[in-house]
């Protein structure tokens, strides 16, 4: 059989409601069986940690990221916050200075819903940049 370990003198945040605590859990095999006081909580384990206070929240773990995706972006042209026409060419015209003739531009954060005139840019406005 596992072992059940006291989790105790702890500040446990249960979000059941705002600002609910308990001091003590008991856990099981990664399961609680317990949250509530100090003394319940070590009469229930086989073995104790003292917390000494330290407040526990609880929290999900997503151990992925996109690291690739944002290694990516810091090689495009970072539109985010452009509030115009004239804004974009401009900032497409200083990028493009800095590429190579013939070679890709690519960017990210486009959102022409953000214009001051909320409009597509055309190939033509490109062009000029």
């Amino acid at each position: 059989m596992s072992t059940a370990v006291a989790y105790i003198h702890g500040v446990f945040y249960t979000m059941e409601e705002e600002g609910e605590t308990c001091s003590a859990v008991v856990v099981r095999d990664g399961k609680f069986l317990y949250c509530g006081t100090d003394e319940k909580a070590k009469a229930m384990a086989d073995e104790g940690v003292d917390l000494n206070g330290a407040p526990v929240l609880p929290g999900m773990i997503d151990t992925h990221q996109h690291v690739f995706a944002y290694a990516r972006n810091l090689t495009k042209l970072n539109l985010e916050g452009t509030t115009s026409l004239a804004e974009l060419k401009a900032r497409v015209k200083a990028h493009a200075d800095q590429v190579p003739d013939g070679q890709w531009i690519l960017g990210f954060g486009f959102d022409h819903e953000k214009f001051d005139v909320p409009k597509l840019p055309t190939r033509y406005d490109l062009d000029e940049a």
